[in-house]
């Protein structure tokens, strides 16, 4: 199964971090953090737009990305078949947040929100 994440500064790289091993492909644009990716986390490819990657044979598209294009590269990426893993918060709106979900039922998607305390046995 092929990871891409999208956003790879920041918290993009404990993402990156936490699926170390498996077959992860990246979708940057600053060469010096491709170049940290591509020494510290085995990277695939790299590719430098959202759209080349969901051209690819991934099949699912981790977004770490700033809030406000959560809507659009969520939905985006369901309608081309992948599946989605977002950092939370889900959307800046209960109406973007409702049509990430609707798009995900719609195409039949499978969507999850990062939230760490879903697994957290000391929350549960």
């Amino acid at each position: 199964m092929e990871i891409v994440v999208v956003g790879c500064k920041g918290f993009g790289r404990v993402h990156l971090e936490s699926i170390k091993g498996m077959d992860i492909s990246i979708v940057e644009r600053d060469a010096e953090t491709v170049k940290y990716c591509e020494e510290n986390f085995q990277i695939r490819k790299a590719y430098d737009n959202i759209d080349d990657a969901l051209r690819s044979s991934a099949d699912t598209i981790d977004l770490v990305v700033p809030h406000n294009v959560h809507r659009d590269l969520a939905i985006k990426s369901m309608r081309a078949g992948k599946h989605v893993l977002l950092e939370k918060p889900i959307a800046t709106s209960m109406e973007d947040a409702k049509a990430i979900v609707k798009a995900s039922i719609d195409n039949k998607i499978k969507f999850m929100v990062a939230e760490q305390y879903f697994f957290d046995p000391s929350y549960n």
